[in-house]
């Protein structure tokens, strides 16, 4: 199933090799812009909006945290090794702050070897400065196998 997702949304997913060593990778849907382009149609500056930190934590601990910032390409892929072993049924809580404040925070239950896409929509997912409009998301559910 190939569909488009919303900014500021998150795919992401953990596989197990014939070793037994967990490789958790996640797609981060966000602009990144660096504010340094211009609108081509009205040839204003495009204002900066990029990841500041991202983080990954399983059952409360923090297994990564990364300091991204406007030189990172639009839609990043993070990805890494994970040095302790997850098991099904854990809390994983993917989360990141953007320049503008804006907190992203997504809590599941782990599922091995299985794709998993969440949308940061909700209230309860995101806040955002009550001074800045971000913009609406739609809510969508995992994408299922």
């Amino acid at each position: 199933m190939n569909r488009k997702l919303p900014i500021n949304s998150v795919r992401y997913r953990i596989r197990t090799d014939k070793n037994g060593v967990q490789d958790f990778a996640a797609l981060l849907l966000h602009p990144m812009e660096d504010g340094r382009r211009k609108d081509r149609k009205t040839g204003k500056p495009i204002p900066a909006n990029y990841i500041e930190t991202f983080s990954v934590s399983v059952d409360g601990v923090k297994y990564i945290e990364v300091s991204l910032g406007q030189n990172v390409s639009k839609n990043p892929l993070v990805s890494f090794a994970m040095a302790h072993p997850v098991t099904a049924g854990q809390k994983l809580e993917i989360s990141w702050v953007d320049n503008h404040g804006m907190k992203m925070l997504h809590t599941s239950v782990i599922a091995l070897n299985d794709d998993a896409t969440f949308d940061f929509v909700d209230k309860q997912y995101y806040t955002a400065p009550p001074h800045k409009p971000y913009c609406k998301l739609k809510l969508r559910p995992p994408a299922v196998r």
